[in-house]
């Protein structure tokens, strides 16, 4: 499979992130839309379950 994605109500509920800390990471472009997150063409937000554990694992929190 080339890639995982889940809609962002499923991505929430696997990880306890709410949408709105997710939107809100997307706005301030913390992740990518078209890499991390994808807006189909229904207008659904679609997340990278892979993408998203590899910018957990690169992140660093920043005071």
């Amino acid at each position: 499979m080339n890639g995982h994605w889940v809609r962002l109500s499923k991505y929430c509920e696997l990880t306890g992130e709410t949408k709105n800390t997710f939107n809100k990471k997307r706005s301030t472009g913390q992740i990518r839309d078209g890499y991390h997150a994808k807006l189909a063409a229904d207008g659904a937000i679609w997340v990278h379950i892979e993408r998203m554990s590899q910018w957990v694992e690169e992140s660093r929190y920043q005071r």
